[in-house]
């Protein structure tokens, strides 16, 4: 104890309490906060002169997070018809995974089906006239089926009947033709034996003018000496003339005679002529027929093919819109998606116009996958591929935006039983680059100062 104490408690008196002295208690409470003071102040200061300097100094990673969803890289593929139709069967629905070429859905094809067999009837029809006028046109002998006729007509007893018909007009014709060449032939037969007839008379007409004409010269040779009459002698003259008469009547027979054979050979090979000219000349218009009827049957055969819808490519069936046999499908209506199955998984993600400008194909950024909970899935890694040349709209929100393509990198850590899906919802978060705090801090500040300079 000190002096000072013990002099305050002997004037209290023995028994009271001794009252500490004002003017020495200030100087020590002062004495014992001060420090404490001093330093709350130094730790402030440093702190925040720290947090000043971090400001200023420490680097923070920036980003631009863009919500998106996965999808194919390769784009689905989407599964249209041309004429539409109605439907008859549907073989898939949404998730159904499919090889190329697989049947999605049948349309029904009767009356498909019945005009691709008009036009066949047509066509063979047609087959079989071509087939009878170029056997007329090459005289051939008989009738025979071309390989396309076979093709076009499974019945056989169809193909029996028209090929019958047909036969018959070819026969027909030819027998025609043949009669009359037969009555031709006769006919310049008998002429020519009328002919024949007839030089043999002007031939013995030509002896008998010729034995006469001496008799009738010995009969001047005597009559001259005397020895003869003159009505003999004109007695002959008179038959001389009478059979050069006739001789001159069956010249002119033998003329006629002629003329009749060359009118006769002129009107059969007139008729030939005639009947190839127009032989010839169907067998174009039939095959020009023919021509049309194939492309025809052609598209009726590609309009049926296309009554069972393939898939173009393999993979999982999507956005499935035909659900109903019996429904009506539009021509040109999208049927359904076909998300290949052996193309890479991207996201495409929609970034905001105020933040394109901070995208760069080659950004790293982190994919998180809204689809699953996070505590199932880890945080994934990709890289920015590409970004759209300019802005797009979504029709239902009116909201303008460009989209960035990310690849994923390793998938790394993903659950055996969680596996991405094209349709899954994700949220990239774009590593743009590292600013400080001050820069963010003072951006606002900086941005109105330039504007208020550019104003001014």
């Amino acid at each position: 104890m000190s002096r000072q104490s013990v002099l305050d408690r002997r004037i209290e008196g023995p028994g009271q309490t001794p009252k500490p002295s004002p003017v020495a208690a200030r100087p020590r409470n002062s004495m014992r906060l001060g420090p404490y003071i001093l330093m709350s102040m130094l730790v402030a200061g440093a702190f925040f002169g720290g947090l000043v300097a971090w400001s200023i100094l420490a680097p923070l990673q920036s980003a631009t997070i863009a919500a998106g969803s996965i999808t194919v890289d390769g784009n689905r593929k989407s599964v249209q018809h041309l004429e539409g139709g109605i439907v008859k069967r549907i073989a898939v629905r949404d998730g159904s995974l499919v090889k190329a070429g697989d049947t999605l859905i049948v349309l029904d094809d009767v009356r498909t089906r019945a005009e691709r067999d008009a036009v066949r009837g047509q066509l063979a029809a047609f087959v079989a006239e071509t087939a009878r006028l170029r056997a007329e046109r090459d005289r051939a002998d008989a009738l025979t089926i071309p390989v396309e006729l076979s093709n076009l007509i499974e019945n056989k007893s169809e193909l029996a009947f028209l090929m019958d018909s047909q036969r018959r007009i070819f026969e027909t014709r030819m027998n025609l033709l043949t009669t009359q060449e037969q009555i031709t032939a006769e006919k310049t037969n008998q002429l020519e034996a009328e002919i024949s007839g007839l030089r043999g008379e002007i031939s013995a007409q030509d002896d008998q003018l010729k034995l006469i004409h001496e008799e009738a010269a010995d009969v001047q040779a005597l009559l001259e000496k005397g020895y003869a009459r003159k009505p003999r002698l004109l007695a002959l003259q008179r038959e001389i003339a009478n059979i050069e008469g006739r001789r001159a009547q069956n010249l002119s027979k033998v003329a006629s005679l002629k003329k009749a054979i060359s009118e006769a050979e002129y009107g059969l090979v007139d008729t030939r002529t005639r009947m190839l000219n127009d032989v010839v000349s169907r067998i174009q218009e039939t095959e020009n027929e023919i021509a049309n009827l194939r492309e025809r049957l052609r598209e009726a055969e590609d309009m049926l093919a296309r009554g069972v819808v393939r898939a173009p490519v393999g993979g999982v069936v999507v956005n499935l819109s035909v659900f109903t046999d019996g429904g009506v499908i539009a021509a040109g209506d999208t049927l359904m998606d076909i998300v290949p199955a052996d193309e890479k998984l991207v996201v495409d993600a929609r970034v905001q116009v105020t933040d394109v400008e901070n995208v760069k194909p080659g950004m790293k950024a982190e994919i998180r996958l809204s689809g699953f909970r996070q505590d199932e899935v880890p945080i994934l890694f990709g890289t920015v591929q590409t970004v759209s040349a300019d802005s797009q709209t979504d029709e239902r929100t009116g909201e303008s935006f460009y989209t960035a393509r990310v690849a994923f990198g390793e998938l790394t850590g993903m659950p055996a039983d969680k596996q991405l899906q094209p349709g899954m919802p994700a949220e990239a978060l774009i590593l743009t680059g590292e600013r400080t705090v001050l820069s963010y801090l003072m951006e606002p500040l900086t941005r109105s100062f330039s504007r208020a300079l550019r104003e001014g």
